[in-house]
């Protein structure tokens, strides 16, 4: 990517404040739980930083997709965050009023430190699309494509991915 000068980064400065930012704002505070002034400040902060925006057609569209796209990645990322703490809650307190023992909390790092030991060992694809799909929430289309391979690639990454850490658990449960 190329790096702006700082005649450009003024250029896309002064374009990106022809934008009206009001309409932007409203729309925001009714459809969004993060901060609309937030989700907006990034959204015109991804356009100044784009740099040539002479290229943008409909810089309004530009701004409202940006906006949009930032505000379902955290919705996103706040459903797999959420997803994630419940996951470990059951790891952890399986049931209601259930006080784990000593020996539950042991056995379970170790199960997480072989988990991170077979990640670390895997081919860096695989590592990725298993951390992409499986903590990030992404489908697996979106793990092809931020990974740069087909649909079929990614799943049979996340197919080998998911073997190796199930052979790696079922290796550790017998030692």
């Amino acid at each position: 990517m190329e790096k702006m000068t700082d005649n450009q980064s003024h250029d896309a400065s002064a374009s990106a404040s022809n934008v009206d930012f009001c309409p932007y704002r409203v729309d925001l505070d009714t459809h969004c739980e993060s901060d609309p002034d937030d989700v907006a400040q990034q959204a015109f902060q991804k356009l100044i930083e784009r740099g040539n925006i002479e290229t943008i057609s409909n810089l309004r569209a530009f701004v409202w997709r940006t906006a949009r796209n930032i505000v379902l990645s955290t919705k996103r990322s706040a459903t797999t965050r959420a997803r994630y703490d419940y996951e470990v809650e059951q790891i952890y307190f399986p049931l209601k009023g259930d006080e784990s023992t000593p020996e539950r909390i042991i056995l379970v790092r170790e199960q997480l430190d072989t988990i991170n030991e077979a990640l670390r060992k895997m081919p860096e694809k695989r590592r990725r699309a298993i951390v992409l799909h499986r903590i990030e929430g992404l489908s697996v289309a979106e793990v092809g494509r931020r990974l740069g391979m087909s649909r079929q690639n990614a799943a049979k990454h996340l197919s080998k991915g998911m073997a190796d850490l199930s052979v790696a658990l079922l290796n550790e449960e017998k030692a």
